[in-house]
């Protein structure tokens, strides 16, 4: 890893800041599993294996957009002053379950005053959501399924011929990912009016 001049160097960690970069993250990972996606459906018949790398990148897409959203929540939780278990959110922010870090972003919903509700069957209610997260994480619960043949017992790292549609994973997870990510925006938007608003009134 080095800069040579000339050449269209990468940088990373522009802002400072890494724990707001979570949404910056999500999103070439999610671009990426596109365009994997739209390669293969171009083909009357794609690989099997094909399908490692598009499931794997949504997957990262998801923990990333709905990481994003859940530390956008936690900061508005704070402005209104309520307390958070901080071990156990800190934990779940570390580990790559995706169901325990649901009832977070639930909570920063509920005092927003918003509800969840999307024109997207399967994903339309909060117990929609945390059906799929479920579904990924009997499959996948540590984002090592897709990555390797084997797990860490020397088993298979999903069940003899585990068959699936690529076409409905797709269709269900990649308007989850623009939703955790919008809802990112949308709960850092509210932290900036709240806090600008309580600062107004300080003044």
């Amino acid at each position: 890893f080095r800069c040579i001049s000339g050449e269209p160097n990468v940088v990373l960690n522009f802002i400072g800041s890494p724990e707001a970069e979570f949404s910056f993250y999500a999103r070439p990972f999610h671009e990426s599993a596109r365009l994997l996606t739209r390669r293969a459906f171009r083909r009357r018949r794609f690989r099997d294996l094909d399908a490692l790398p598009i499931v794997f990148l949504y997957r990262h897409a998801l923990e990333l957009s709905l990481k994003a959203a859940v530390r956008e929540g936690k900061r508005l939780i704070e402005l209104y002053g309520h307390a958070l278990p901080d071990e156990q959110l800190s934990q779940a922010l570390n580990e790559h379950r995706l169901t325990a870090l649901l009832p977070y972003l639930q909570r920063a919903f509920k005092l927003a005053g918003w509800q969840w509700w999307l024109q997207e069957p399967g994903i339309a209610t909060f117990e929609d959501v945390q059906t799929i997260l479920q579904d990924f994480e009997r499959v996948d619960p540590s984002s090592y399924a897709f990555r390797y043949p084997t797990n860490k017992r020397g088993g298979g790292s999903v069940p003899r011929h585990f068959a699936f549609s690529l076409r409905h994973f797709v269709s269900m997870i990649d308007p989850l990912v623009e939703a955790f990510d919008t809802a990112a925006i949308a709960l850092n938007a509210e932290y900036e009016q709240i806090a600008e608003a309580l600062s107004e009134a300080q003044e």
